[in-house]
């Protein structure tokens, strides 16, 4: 069984609306480019289009707060 690590993922798209907006996400995936692929899949499920991904940073757990 693969171990499940958060990546924080930041980047941009554009919004229904036209509007270019920052978006981020934490993902729980097994490796970076599996969390890459859920964070432009749910920013297309939120609306988002044009979504460019800057940056993929592995965080650890204490620092990940659900809410």
């Amino acid at each position: 069984m693969a171990k499940t690590l958060t990546y924080r993922i930041s980047g941009y798209g554009v919004n229904v609306r036209g509007n270019t907006l920052g978006i981020h996400y934490d993902i729980a995936a097994p490796d970076e480019a599996t969390a890459r692929t859920e964070m432009l899949e749910r920013a297309a499920w939120d609306g988002f289009t044009d979504v460019r991904i800057l940056r993929a940073n592995m965080i650890v757990a204490e620092e990940v707060v659900h809410v």
